[in-house]
């Protein structure tokens, strides 16, 4: 009973101190947009966005002027149908940035490493496209049923799955 009330108290504590933790860390953003935002009201020609607006309007359906990405695909899903064995496998998925800040891919990665991806690591600019090339490896026989996960920087879409399918067949000299 002791060692229950002990675990408790443990729990109660470390609660707190995250708590405590996330308070100081949004009291620190909001004091030093305020700071930053002083420093540059003499900056009268350009518009500036201090931290504390951009804490306020963080979780806000509408981003009020911020600056945020929004990824959109020309498809997500691939058929590759009935394809030979040593085939090209390769496909691209079109990647647009739709919002008015600059969208990162910060990873793509394929299901398995029987599928590989490749893609640039630049930040795709406001009304900006950009590829992904994915390439399947054709010499396995087979049904093809294969993902690749895109994370980025979009706050409301941060993981996209792309799918691929189709059935990879012998060759008829094979």
């Amino acid at each position: 009973m002791q060692i229950i009330k002990e675990e408790k108290s443990f729990l109660m504590k470390r609660n707190r101190l995250h708590i405590i933790s996330f308070i100081v860390v949004i009291a620190f953003i909001l004091t030093a947009g305020t700071s930053y935002s002083q420093t540059n009201k003499r900056k009268k020609d350009k518009k500036t966005t201090t931290a504390t607006e951009v804490v306020k309007n963080l979780f806000k359906p509408e981003s009020n002027g911020l600056q945020r990405p929004k990824i959109a695909f020309d498809k997500t899903f691939y058929d590759y149908g009935e394809i030979k064995r040593g085939s090209d496998g390769e496909v691209f998925f079109t990647v647009t940035n739709e919002g008015n800040g600059a969208l990162v891919l910060s990873n793509v990665s394929a299901s398995c490493g029987c599928t590989v991806v490749d893609y640039s690591k630049d930040a795709i600019q406001p009304k900006a496209k950009s590829k992904i090339k994915v390439k399947y490896n054709t010499n396995i026989v087979g049904e093809i049923k294969r993902s690749v996960t895109v994370i980025c920087n979009d706050v409301d879409k941060p993981r996209t799955v792309l799918l691929l399918t189709g059935n990879v067949v012998k060759d008829e000299q094979d």
